[in-house]
């Protein structure tokens, strides 16, 4: 049986999820509203268009451009971020610890060595088989989405800003003049940050979606060559 959000609701996934979203700064005592939860989106297919969305992640993950992705490149993301925003020592720990953190969750996920290298068709086919796992679907909202958010979010106010959001996509060697396009978009409420409904709404279309057209085809910069 196909769950649906009524039975997600009821599950005891969503009381754990209720507190463990608690996770995001800022927000512990705000509602939180989606428009759709992971487990409404149809199975990903793989199609081209989606393909070459997840090219174009790992693309902006393989920092040196060797052709894959390491700890080290998840390290070079979080130098960047601190260079961006001129960080002092203590901030730029916590920023990598965070960094540290996403990597060596999605490659224990794969394997037991976080120590391995990554290439790009490998990464393409274990991000295709994730993302239709119901378990990785439970989980994408309170833990992975929570952590994105919290990474992207460098002051912790629970909102990530426009200068936050331009670091980001420095830090992922994204054109940095393309993120004020992204946010603009993802700003849905133009309220002028983007709170954790539309980052996670944005997050859940870019990975769950096939459509050439969506508008958050751009979640991770400018799409690579076909």
């Amino acid at each position: 049986m196909r769950l649906t959000s009524s039975v997600w609701c009821n599950t005891g996934f969503f009381r754990r999820f209720a507190a463990d979203f608690k996770l995001v700064r800022g927000l512990a005592n705000q509602p939180q509203h989606f428009k759709k939860m992971p487990i409404d989106y149809p199975p990903v297919t793989g199609s081209s268009h989606w393909r070459r969305k997840v090219r174009t992640c790992f693309n902006c993950l393989d920092s040196n451009s060797d052709g894959c992705i390491t700890r080290e490149d998840w390290v070079a993301t979080a130098n960047r971020t601190v260079q961006f925003l001129s960080l002092d020592e203590k901030q730029a720990d916590v920023i990598l610890k965070q960094r540290l953190g996403i990597w060596e969750r999605y490659v224990q996920s794969l394997r037991d060595d976080i120590s391995a290298k990554m290439i790009e068709d490998e990464y393409v086919k274990e991000s295709l088989s994730m993302v239709n796992q119901l378990s990785y679907r439970r989980e994408l909202l309170p833990s992975i989405i929570t952590v994105e958010f919290n990474a992207m979010d460098v002051d912790g106010d629970g909102r990530i800003s426009k200068e936050e959001h331009a670091a980001f996509f420095y830090s992922i060697r994204a054109p940095v003049d393309a993120s004020k396009r992204v946010f603009n978009v993802m700003d849905s409420n133009k309220a002028g940050f983007i709170s954790m409904e539309e980052f996670a709404e944005g997050y859940m279309e870019y990975w769950l979606t096939e459509d050439p057209n969506n508008k958050y085809n751009m979640f991770f910069g400018p799409l690579v060559k076909m």
